[in-house]
């Protein structure tokens, strides 16, 4: 069985103003959306191999009712900042032959989906963790219900997400290490960052020009809320395209 990344999302302030400072390095916002039944809405962002949803909760009300509650979405919206994690990372089939994921899962079946249309969620994640969830009918370049819309072009050049890494408080749970392990993300403990997602090609000298600019304002739990951008070398100077979110010292 075989597996990638479809999409991230990032638990944000309510609007989503790290989507401006992502506009303002270079990167072109898709259309948003609302999650009706859910409590939730976005802004988005497109690639060529997946999509990254700023994600916050409009109603606590809904997102914590019976349909949505077993995400556990408005407990990790409020406490995103303290002890909760702000990601969630979907999982898709890059091969026919996979249909099911790497984890102990459950159907999820919200009022918005389209008929047919499961999502599977990882059983028992704990919220310290990202959300793992896997939606079998999606595919990479071609559209779906939940992805209708193409990869737009970035201004700074970019046009794949590379590379994911995030940061645990501790050592990563079963779910985690297989699903982690299943795309290709790279999960660390204890660092200062608390996740970063990479995208290439891209204009290096634009990302370090920007570097002290506001990105995704995610604190990590026990650090000041002062949080901005930064890049982080790789070798052969491939830091190309890189906003992570980090916690200052």
């Amino acid at each position: 069985m075989g597996y990638e990344i479809d999409h991230i999302f990032v638990l944000t302030d309510a609007g989503a103003p790290a989507a401006d400072a992502l506009l303002q390095l270079g990167f072109t916002e898709g259309p948003p959306n609302r999650h009706e039944g859910q409590g939730t809405a976005n802004r988005r962002f497109f690639f060529d191999n997946a999509m990254l949803e700023l994600l916050w909760v409009e109603s606590v009300e809904d997102a914590s009712g019976p349909v949505a509650r077993p995400l556990l979405l408005a407990q990790r919206w409020i406490g995103r900042s303290n002890s909760a994690s702000p990601f969630g990372i979907c999982l898709r089939p890059n091969n026919a032959q996979t249909i099911l994921p790497p984890f102990e899962c459950y159907e999820y079946r919200p009022s918005y989906f389209p008929e047919g249309l499961v999502a599977h969620i990882g059983q028992g994640t704990p919220l310290s963790e990202p959300l793992w969830f896997f939606m079998a009918h999606s595919r990479r370049s071609q559209a779906s219900p939940l992805k209708p819309h193409p990869a737009p072009e970035h201004r700074i050049g970019v046009s794949s997400i590379t590379e994911v890494t995030i940061t645990l408080p501790g050592t990563p749970s079963p779910i985690t290490n297989a699903a982690a392990a299943a795309c290709g993300v790279e999960v660390r403990e204890r660092g200062t960052v608390l996740g970063t997602v990479k995208a290439w090609p891209g204009d290096a000298d634009v990302v370090e020009s920007q570097a002290q600019r506001p990105a995704l304002t995610v604190p990590a739990r026990d650090a000041p809320h002062d949080v901005r951008a930064g890049t982080k070398e790789r070798p052969h100077g491939t830091n190309k395209g890189t906003a992570p979110i980090r916690r200052e010292r």
